[in-house]
């Protein structure tokens, strides 16, 4: 009852973030201490783990899709309004449907990270402690330790 209800708009209301914290927790997600999760922030169902100090902005999306992958969020991590984190993928299908069986891949985000508005971290992407990944990202190689990314696909332009 709890996920249907939560899933048809209540992640979009301006329900007090400890509110949220607790909808999110029985939906069988992990969320550490003062985490802050905005308005609209959309978690499609468990196996996501937010540790301490994590902040959540507008509009974020953390999709798991049901599968068995999970996403980690590490301590004073910020993720910038709009964001999607997606696990799942495909198989290239045949000419008939090219998006074949689905494929799920953990994504792990490190510690002290700061990601931009609009990013997208896609399936199997771990993201390493203290990076920085620009406004409107597309990640889709893991990075290194405390390096600044940017651009479609996104590449490490200078040490942090």
């Amino acid at each position: 009852m709890i996920r249907g209800i939560f899933y048809r708009g209540m992640s979009h209301t301006t329900m007090p973030n400890k509110v949220k914290q607790v909808f999110f927790k029985m939906l069988g997600n992990k969320i550490g201490c003062n985490v802050t999760l905005q308005n609209s922030v959309r978690f499609d169902s468990e196996n996501i783990e937010v540790s301490d100090g994590a902040v959540l902005n507008y509009g974020a999306q953390l999709i798991t899709g049901g599968g068995s992958a999970k996403i980690t969020i590490g301590e004073n991590t910020q993720i910038g309004p709009g964001t999607i984190i997606c696990t799942i993928s495909h198989e290239m299908g045949d000419s008939n449907k090219r998006a074949g069986k689905r494929v799920y891949k953990d994504i792990v985000i490190g510690k002290g990270v700061w990601i931009g508005a609009n990013a997208t971290i896609i399936s199997g992407v771990t993201i390493a402690d203290g990076c920085v990944i620009g406004a409107g990202a597309l990640v889709n190689k893991s990075t290194e330790p405390n390096g600044l990314y940017v651009g479609v696909p996104a590449k490490r332009i200078r040490d942090l």
